[in-house]
């Protein structure tokens, strides 16, 4: 099956006055139609950037991205403003995304607008009804409404053209933790009523659990596990997604010590000087000599599983070193 959005090996890297920034190191990645992917990763891994990456708005140093079978890595903007209604973006900063000087119902029209949609008005208003908001907001302005308010108002902005694909780049995170769980259960509930295909860009495996049908995992630019949720879960591979599922909060003391201690730490190797071999190699504390030299190679551990790790090529250390981390 061709994937809606695919990222093959793209590339990109900031010119900074400190030095060049691999933001982006040879990701691919694939979407079907109707799948929720979680991109997962710590601050400064370069989500973002890829998120930018694959909507065009950021363009790339090398690679392809395709949408929908077409390859738009070098599409014109005129070619662009046709695609662009199906793939939209909801942004981590609502109150940064939202035009502080026009008020919610305009916000959510500019689209329609500026695509000569029909009904404008009371498309605007079954919009914010989608997104459990009362139809007397239109008429606000984003600072006197809340945050949790300002991000529905992003969905239903990004939701207004129906989109075939919509990226959400860490759009809880500035949320109150009362809050988080309303937002991602409506946007998974619209994800499902209206078939979109999402990619969910957050740190907190807790929060993407039970929304993703598959976890990618980023590491310094690249991508160094990516499966589906269940075999992502109960059998990550890589000692990077050991320590990131590691860290969630388990729900009693007991599954804690059978889960094991969390792995990992230290900060996140600087990426105007990432390390030599294995980018995790500085942290992980089952790395053997071929970590530090050698840059490990995809390996596919099941038709939808895939991890970047020299262990997995090394069985016998491997088994003797993951005692407790799976």
């Amino acid at each position: 099956m061709t994937p809606l959005l695919q990222l093959d090996t793209v590339t990109k890297a900031w010119r900074t006055p400190a030095g060049l920034v691999q933001a982006v190191r040879g990701v691919s990645l694939a979407v079907q139609a109707g799948e929720t992917v979680a991109l997962v990763g710590e601050s400064g891994c370069g989500k973002s950037t890829l998120a930018r990456l694959a909507l065009r708005l950021t363009p790339v140093d090398a690679g392809r991205i395709l949408f929908d079978g077409q390859d738009i890595t070098h599409a014109s903007e005129r070619a662009l403003t046709a695609i662009r209604p199906r793939l939209q973006m909801v942004f981590q900063d609502a109150s940064a995304a939202l035009n502080p000087r026009r008020t919610i119902g305009q916000a959510i029209d500019d689209p329609l607008r500026v695509h000569g949609r029909p009904n404008r008005a009371a498309r605007v208003q079954a919009l914010l009804g989608e997104v459990g908001l009362d139809a007397s907001l239109a008429s606000r302005f984003p600072h006197e409404v809340s945050g949790g308010q300002r991000q529905r108002v992003g969905i239903a902005r990004a939701l207004a053209l129906d989109p075939a694909v919509v990226i959400a780049d860490e759009p809880v995170s500035a949320l109150d933790v009362s809050v988080r769980a309303q937002v991602i259960n409506l946007m998974s509930s619209l994800a499902r009523q209206r078939g979109l295909a999402m990619v969910f860009i957050g740190h907190d495996l807790a929060v993407v659990r039970h929304l993703a049908d598959r976890i990618a995992v980023m590491h310094l630019g690249e991508i160094v596990e990516a499966a589906p949720r269940q075999r992502f879960w109960s059998q990550a591979a890589h000692p990077y997604s050991q320590a990131l599922i590691a860290s969630v909060p388990a729900a009693t003391p007991a599954a804690a010590r059978a889960r094991g201690p969390a792995p990992l730490a230290g900060d996140l190797p600087s990426p105007l000087a990432p390390p030599p071999g294995c980018s995790f190699h500085t942290r992980c504390p089952r790395a053997i000599a071929t970590c530090q030299h050698q840059s490990p190679p995809l390996i596919r551990l099941a038709p939808d599983h895939t991890a970047r790790c020299h262990l997995l090529t090394h069985p016998v250390l491997d088994a003797a070193a993951s005692t407790g981390h799976r």
